[in-house]
């Protein structure tokens, strides 16, 4: 909703008991009177953080858009 990307690729991975997600994108990032200003970032870094993880996003160096977060994996399978 923030880009103009036409595709996107979606990467899961876990090491040991770490899940790791990574999202990229082609599109550039709209700046400007039409972008909205929101707390989406910020409060996925804020949940990230809660569960004991990271979560980073910004631009690429080829202009699309970046999102990663690690998070420590569930080690029980009750829920």
């Amino acid at each position: 909703r923030h880009s103009s990307a036409e595709s996107a690729l979606v990467s899961v991975g876990l090491t040991g008991a770490v899940l790791t997600i990574e999202v990229t994108n082609d599109g550039q990032t709209r700046t400007g009177p039409a972008a909205v200003p929101g707390h989406g970032l910020q409060g996925m870094a804020e949940r990230a953080a809660a569960l004991g993880g990271r979560c980073e996003a910004g631009a690429t160096a080829d202009g699309g858009w970046r999102v990663w977060a690690s998070l420590p994996a569930a080690t029980s399978t009750a829920l």
